[in-house]
């Protein structure tokens, strides 16, 4: 019986070239995109108690903490996985490595976040991605806010509204401390002219990737709300812990 060359050169790949996972090498089955189960299993959500505002996992139910205190323009934000293990390589793949097809795997905790925070974005009518400078966005090939945002969007049925623009290229935020984070995106952020009309009178969901001391997500809901939105909410993919600027967690009952 003859057999197809096609579907032998697909058998012989298969074999000698099995797919690997993107963020560890380890052979992976069917799984798309191409994360291995150990991986995924490897990605932690925050476990409440959590903070009723920021989301910040607690070692004691309290409504609010003090990381939050200082915050003025963003209402509510939840995270929906901490910023260790596999999700450090995950969302490095997503914005250095140009590994797009990741975003396809934000779908399902961003989607499950959602449904588990009723305080969250409930009178939202769109989702705002957090904007890159036009130049790196060139140079990136994307946003990954804007595709965490269209992707959720589809799921949960919420249309994705670049309202926003960076009028100014920034530093990368990581390794920079509470306070030069908040210098670095100062007054970073605008809407412009033709899209203030959206603004006026509603709520919106910032999206962003990581949520770490807040400041980026404080900067973009500012300009949301001078430009009159009612409201800003915010949710991104993963968290870094308080006082941990790098996103190591540390050990407690907080975390799971």
């Amino acid at each position: 019986m003859a057999v197809d060359p096609g579907v032998l050169a697909r058998m012989l790949v298969a074999v000698f070239f099995p797919p690997l996972c993107l963020l560890c090498e380890a052979p992976v089955g069917d799984e798309r995109p191409e994360v291995c189960r150990a991986c995924r299993e490897g990605f932690r959500r925050p476990r409440p108690p959590l903070c009723r505002r920021c989301g910040s996992p607690r070692s004691r139910a309290e409504a609010t903490c003090g990381f939050c205190a200082r915050w003025a323009a963003v209402s509510c934000a939840r995270s929906a996985l901490l910023f260790a293990g596999p999700v450090r390589g995950w969302i490095h793949g997503l914005k250095y490595a140009g590994m797009e097809a990741l975003a396809a795997l934000a779908v399902e905790p961003l989607n499950s976040c959602w449904r588990d925070a009723p305080e969250l974005g409930r009178e939202a009518s769109a989702l705002v991605p957090v904007p890159l400078y036009p130049a790196r966005r060139r140079e990136r090939g994307y946003n990954q806010s804007e595709l965490l945002a269209l992707r959720l969007g589809e799921t949960i049925g919420m249309p994705c509204l670049p309202l926003l623009q960076r009028r100014r290229p920034t530093r990368p935020q990581v390794g920079l401390d509470a306070a030069a984070r908040r210098g670095n995106v100062r007054d970073a952020f605008v809407v412009p002219a033709d899209r203030r009309a959206h603004c006026r009178g509603r709520t919106f969901v910032l999206m962003d990737d990581v949520l770490t001391t807040g400041a980026t997500l404080e900067e973009a809901a500012g300009a949301l709300l001078g430009a009159g939105a009612s409201r800003v909410d915010a949710l991104t993919l993963a968290r870094a812990l308080p006082g941990a600027e790098d996103g190591r967690p540390k050990p407690g009952p907080a975390f799971g």
